[in-house]
């Protein structure tokens, strides 16, 4: 199997002159290359997890770890489907000052994503994932790209009591 291939790290802004240095949160990004495979997915959403913690995302960290594993186990089946084993699948994440945007591309040809008309049965393998992001994220969406297909969600910054302390 192959290894996640990462680049990560924050991203070097400069001021102009006379502005305000504060930043509420560093602009940072990472970006994964996941082999398309289910045994992937786990090492994937570790490195997020340990990213959002670095990052300070507190108490927000379970709902980015849920959401991403969402998107990205749906990436991970339709890439699957008739595509070649050495397909990946690109994860994104981009922090800005005061959200969150997560992006996981696919190779794979198959229709836009949509949300089930109702819960799912109870016994279905699937048919929930879309659902949690319709009801967690800020904002998500998707669209057809030149190499497949791309899912993204958004998270504001929780703005909790806790939260406004530390800004």
């Amino acid at each position: 199997m192959a290894p996640l291939i990462e680049t990560a790290g924050p991203v070097a802004l400069r001021p102009r002159p006379g502005h305000e240095t504060r930043r509420p949160r560093d602009f940072r990004a990472l970006r994964l290359r996941v082999p398309a495979s289910v045994r992937a997915v786990p090492g994937a959403r570790h490195r997020v997890r340990r990213s959002m913690i670095e990052w300070g995302w507190g108490e927000q960290v379970d709902t980015v770890e849920l959401l991403f594993c969402e998107l990205l186990s749906n990436a991970v089946t339709h890439a699957a489907v008739g595509a070649r084993t050495e397909e990946t699948v690109e994860v994104s994440i981009r922090q800005g000052p005061a959200s969150l945007i997560v992006s996981v591309d696919d190779p794979g040809c198959a229709g836009l994503p949509v949300v089930a008309d109702s819960p799912a049965e109870e016994l279905a393998e699937s048919g929930r994932g879309l659902l949690l992001v319709e009801a967690m994220a800020s904002a998500w969406g998707c669209d057809r790209t030149r190499q497949g297909t791309r899912t993204w969600f958004a998270l504001e910054e929780d703005m909790s009591p806790s939260a406004q302390e530390d800004a």
